[in-house]
């Protein structure tokens, strides 16, 4: 079931459940109740239901409007369940149950969609994969609810405002890095420019001739 159930979910929330049936067996899930939202004919809070046969690349269902006693049945041993809801009026979320459906060992010539984890990735509790970039930057990237990407995270907590404030902070800092770089760089080239003119002169001009060159005596000194 979604956080808070059968209370309102919080804004933001963000759940993924891969559910696995042990070999011979498939997956009965049923929907027992829930709301979606549905703002200006866009899904805003939404449950999407993917088959795990091929992949997770087949779409079984993913509505916001309400459901109630909805059955699926999955095609092999897996299914993948969603839920994400945005960041306005959140409603009474989501409960469902499973139940296993003996089909034989026919049904094990399936591959499993449940990909390992490569070594630069965090492996979330829920089986999802993800870059370890995401770990503790205060949003529950994994969307499950132990062993997540937001547990383990010492020091200040940052809430969703804080971390986008962070994020401009940091991008107007490197940006001003790279201009004052980038400022520094281009005067020392007109300076090497200026210079290398000046050499040509004096090449072309044989320097103690050149009245711009050539210092003053010391009788013009003088008089000042």
């Amino acid at each position: 079931m979604s956080p808070n159930y059968p209370g309102s979910y919080p804004n933001n929330t963000h759940c993924v459940w891969n559910i696995e049936a042990s070999s011979n067996y498939r997956i009965n899930l049923t929907i027992e109740s829930f709301g979606g939202q549905l703002l200006d004919g866009t899904c805003a809070d939404f449950l999407q239901i993917n088959d795990g046969s091929a992949g997770w690349e087949t779409l079984m269902n993913k509505t916001c409007t309400p459901l109630n006693n909805y059955s699926v049945l999955s095609t092999a041993r897996w299914l993948k369940v969603s839920f994400k809801s945005d960041g306005h009026i959140a409603g009474n979320g989501l409960r469902a149950s499973i139940v296993r459906v003996y089909t034989g060992s026919v049904i094990n010539n399936y591959s499993s969609p449940i990909a390992e984890c490569r070594s630069y990735q965090f492996e979330c509790g829920n089986r999802e994969c993800l870059t370890r970039a995401y770990l503790c930057d205060g949003f529950n990237d994994c969307g499950c609810v132990g062993d997540c990407d937001e547990d383990d995270c010492h020091g200040a907590g940052l809430d969703q405002l804080a971390a986008i404030g962070m994020g401009i902070s940091i991008g107007f800092a490197i940006f001003i890095v790279i201009f004052t770089v980038t400022f520094a760089l281009e005067q020392n080239l007109k300076k090497r420019a200026v210079k290398r003119n000046i050499k040509k002169h004096m090449e072309k001009s044989g320097g103690a001739n050149d009245p711009f060159l050539k210092p003053p005596d010391a009788n013009t000194v003088n008089r000042y």
